[in-house]
C-alpha cells in the first residue's frame, strides 16, 4: 500500500526507489500531516534526484504549512536540493512564503540568496541573467 512510512522507507534506500506517479499517488490519498513527514524524509533521502522529484511534488499548496516553509528554506543552501527548495518556495504562490524568498534573496549574496532570486525571476516570468 501507499503510505507515509513505506514511502519514507523507499526515500532512505530501502526497497524500490519512488516514482513521480509515486509521489503523485501520495499527494492524492495521503493527507497534509503525512505529507509532511514524506518531505522531511526526502530532505535526507539516499538520491538526490529522487528527493528533489518528491519535494517539488508535494509540496505543492503546502508552503503555507510552517514546518514545509522551514524546511524549504533550510534547504535553500543545500548543494543538490537548493534550487528545488527554492523554485518550491517561489511557485506555490503563497503571499508570505514568496514575501520571505524575497527578502532572502536580496538581503545576503550567498547561494541561498542567489537561488532564492532566480527562482523567484524564474516563476514571475522575468529573464533571467546569469
Amino acid at each position: 500500500g501507499m503510505d507515509a512510512d513505506s514511502l519514507n522507507q523507499r526515500l532512505k534506500g530501502n526497497g524500490e526507489r519512488p516514482t513521480i506517479q509515486d509521489a503523485r499517488r501520495a499527494r492524492a490519498i495521503l493527507d497534509a500531516d503525512e505529507i509532511e513527514s514524506v518531505l522531511a524524509g526526502a530532505a535526507g533521502a539516499h538520491d538526490p534526484g529522487t528527493a528533489g522529484m518528491i519535494l517539488a511534488e508535494l509540496s505543492r499548496g503546502l508552503t503555507h504549512r510552517p514546518a514545509v516553509a522551514e524546511l524549504l528554506f533550510d534547504l535553500l543552501d543545500h548543494r543538490e536540493l537548493g534550487s528545488v527548495a527554492a523554485l518550491a518556495l517561489a511557485s506555490d504562490g503563497d503571499a508570505a512564503v514568496v514575501e520571505r524568498l524575497a527578502h532572502r534573496a536580496v538581503n545576503e549574496n550567498d547561494t541561498a540568496s542567489k537561488r532564492a532570486a532566480r527562482a523567484l525571476r524564474l516563476v514571475s516570468g522575468e529573464r533571467d541573467e546569469k
